[in-house]
């Protein structure tokens, strides 16, 4: 028969095994990057994403906020923001919230534009290393914003991991082997401290 292994889907009923990042250690990566930069600062965060409607953003989201608050009991969600995929939006949503809530420090993104209307914000407003945000992706013009310190990092979903793991769950059901059916292949934190090298090992191109 064939073997099929699926990859950020699930289809029980003709997948033999899943893989993908979870969208909780999306939001756990971010809290952790987050708390790690402000160390003894207050929190007043704001995580963004598309819509509010989108149960795989709310699964991220939600497991920020309890990690962040885990991390950092004081912290404080602020708000909840959307962004429909345009960085203007973001951009302009942030700057709303601020009006609102003159205390927000931090934001985290779990749509890829949010993070780059925040880093667009932080170089208008002259804000970097005062207003911490974290992106979404490995696109190269949100690796410039984290290099240029406009991000304070960004969580990349770990794509060549699950090329990866699918090829080895396959290859141990092929080979008479068991596998669990759900698999996370985790999300990865890039800061200024390793984005270089995540560029290098990664062969992005800048100039796309």
């Amino acid at each position: 028969g064939v073997t099929i292994i699926a990859i950020d889907a699930d289809d029980p009923d003709r997948c033999d095994a899943v893989i993908g990042t979870n969208p909780a250690s999306i939001g756990i990566a971010a809290a952790e990057t987050l708390v790690a930069a402000m160390k003894d600062q207050d929190i007043y965060c704001a995580p963004m994403q598309t819509n509010m409607s989108n149960t795989v953003a709310n699964t991220a989201r939600e497991a920020f906020e309890k990690k962040l608050v885990e991390l950092a009991p004081n912290a404080k969600i602020v708000g909840r923001l959307e962004c429909d995929s345009n960085a203007a939006k973001a951009q302009d949503n942030l700057s709303a919230l601020m009006l609102s809530e003159p205390n927000l420090n931090s934001m985290m993104s779990i749509d890829s534009y949010a993070g780059l209307g925040a880093a667009a914000l932080v170089e208008d407003r002259g804000l970097k290393g005062k207003f911490f945000a974290i992106g979404m992706d490995d696109a190269p013009e949100i690796l410039r914003a984290v290099q240029d310190g406009y991000l304070l990092g960004t969580i990349a979903l770990n794509w060549y991991g699950t090329g990866y793991g699918a090829c080895e769950l396959a290859k141990t059901i092929r080979e008479g082997g068991t596998v669990e059916y759900n698999n996370d292949a985790g999300a990865n934190a890039i800061t200024a401290e390793n984005v270089d090298q995540w560029i290098a090992d990664h062969d992005i191109d800048m100039n796309a």
